[in-house]
């Protein structure tokens, strides 16, 4: 192996990639300490129980109220929270162009 450092910046950057492989070079495994987190988990996650609740017939408000805030169990919530209303027709959205397909995207 060759690592070439040129600057303090450069070798920063790789410090964690450095101490993944020599922990996996020593011992064989690489600690979840050591990984790093993706970010987009807890999106896929929203993503994927949102897909559930819809193909069990859910509404985008019965969705909005189980993933997202209770206040979607307000009588006036389109109108007093939209945001929460574009979140949830947002995950009904992202959930049904994971169904079709997209979920391949996820493997590049």
């Amino acid at each position: 192996m060759r690592y070439d450092v040129r600057g303090i910046a450069s070798a920063a950057a790789w410090l964690p990639v450095l101490r993944r492989f020599l922990s996996l070079a020593t011992t064989g495994r690489v600690p979840m300490s050591l990984r790093p987190p993706d970010r987009r988990a807890r999106r896929l996650t929203l993503l994927l129980r949102a897909g559930d609740a819809l193909r069990a017939g859910a509404t985008q408000r019965e969705i909005a109220e189980r993933l997202l805030s209770k206040d979607a169990a307000e009588p006036r919530w389109r109108t007093e929270a939209p945001d929460l209303r574009g979140r949830a027709q947002r995950l009904a959205i992202g959930a049904r162009h994971l169904a079709a397909g997209g979920w391949r995207r996820l493997l590049r």
